[in-house]
């Protein structure tokens, strides 16, 4: 038998290891909470045949295509079709800088590179853990606030009380991660967006520039309403404040499910057609300067789909059933709540979800004690556990949670709410 890995942040990498090594000695009996990528029951990644066979025709029949090295800042054609997914409309033709990116953690980073390097950036929690190190490197400076208030509802309050402390004529960024959050699944409401606005614009009459970055990665993974870009997040923002900037980010990673490709789409949008040109030329400029121009086949598999009505329509039907499954995993999830006495963050789409701990509780210690009992999983921040509910077959959901429970009792005093 080989060496057990062992648990010492509770981190990704880690739960991935140990998921390794659960699966193959204990496969009855293993339960894998880990990386955020939809695994169907079987254990096997979920994809969508139709963008695997077109990918494989263009390096079958256009080789000389495939290899060729694409445009900096992406394909024209690509990002006509790209931008459709978030942004239609003469507004888009007028107010919006574009580019392809590698991914929409490419996206951020780009983002912040050009709106935001030495800015205070405004973070809910918990959050996606490569936000922070992305404001460090641009020496930048994190301020995390907790994401739902007391009623379970969009913590503007607490955004309300940061922004406070940053004086005027400074430079800010939000960035959120809406709809679908990650890890908790929860989506900003109108009522949400409506408070935003009105905070956000309020400071920038106060003389502050503010880049509200939004990564709306899981959109097209609702579990119950399901959420559109430009309607949910883009219309309640306009018009634009002049001293507002709006960066929306999109990837095939999620709704194409094809992670390893490493493509999708950043706009900014302005509240000028002078600014848009301006954030052209310096997205355009960041992008050459870190060498990151996209792989040119997913660009030709988005541009010939999008090309072929038949396809596109294939394309959705194959998404419909992953997205179903998800949906009928969370329900699982919450179920097994009711039965053990957890509790989560509300949510209503994307990869996760949270269970929350008793004050003092430490998720390493946690994640630790169920990797005992069979349960690879990620420790999401000081007080939860990240929940893979892409990973997780509805099926074993109970038996997770059940074990989750165990691991709290046998903590030190017994864990109990």
């Amino acid at each position: 038998m080989a060496d057990r890995p062992t648990i010492q942040t509770g981190g990704i990498g880690e739960a991935c290891l140990m998921g390794d090594y659960l699966r193959e000695y204990y496969p009855g009996e293993a339960i894998v909470s880990a990386v955020g990528e939809v695994v169907d029951d079987q254990g096997v990644r979920a994809y969508l045949p139709t963008f695997v066979e077109e990918a494989a025709r263009i390096y079958r029949d256009h080789p000389d295509q495939a290899i060729a090295y694409a445009e900096i800042g992406g394909r024209a054609g690509y990002l006509d079709v790209s931008t459709r997914y978030i942004l239609q409309g003469e507004f888009a033709q007028t107010h919006v800088a574009r580019g392809a990116v590698a991914g929409l953690a490419s996206a951020i980073y780009t983002s912040l590179q050009v709106l935001a390097r030495r800015a205070d950036v405004f973070v809910p929690e918990p959050c996606w853990p490569h936000y922070a190190g992305m404001i460090e490197d641009l020496e930048g400076r994190y301020h995390g606030f907790p994401l739902l208030n007391a009623e379970q509802s969009f913590n503007v309050e607490g955004l309300a009380h940061g922004l406070q402390q940053i004086p005027s004529m400074g430079r800010i960024a939000i960035i959120l991660n809406t709809p679908c959050h990650n890890p908790t699944g929860y989506s900003l409401t109108p009522e949400d967006f409506r408070r935003v606005r009105e905070l956000v614009w309020r400071h920038a009459d106060d003389g502050k520039t503010v880049a509200l970055i939004i990564d709306p990665a899981y959109v097209d993974f609702h579990w119950k309403q399901p959420h559109a870009i430009q309607q949910d997040i883009v219309t309640p923002l306009l018009p634009l404040h002049e001293r507002v900037t709006l960066a929306i980010g999109w990837t095939i990673s999620k709704t194409f499910l094809a992670y390893g490709q490493r493509l999708g789409t950043l706009l900014m949008l302005a509240s000028t057609p002078q600014q848009a040109a301006d954030l052209q030329d310096r997205m355009y400029r960041a992008t050459m300067a870190t060498y990151s121009q996209c792989s040119t086949v997913p660009q030709l598999v988005i541009e010939r789909l999008h090309a072929d009505p038949h396809k596109l329509r294939q394309i959705q039907a194959e998404r419909e059933p992953i997205r179903a499954m998800l949906a009928r995993r969370n329900a699982a999830f919450e179920s097994a709540l009711l039965q053990t006495d957890l509790q989560s963050l509300s949510g209503d789409g994307g990869f996760f979800r949270t269970i929350e701990l008793p004050t003092g509780v430490r998720p390493l210690d946690v994640v630790q004690r169920l990797a005992e009992k069979h349960v690879a999983m990620v420790a999401a921040s000081d007080h939860q556990l990240r929940i893979a509910i892409c990973s997780v077959p509805e099926t074993k959901m109970g038996a997770m949670c059940q074990r989750i429970a165990e691991a709290l009792k046998e903590g030190p005093g017994g864990y109990t709410r």
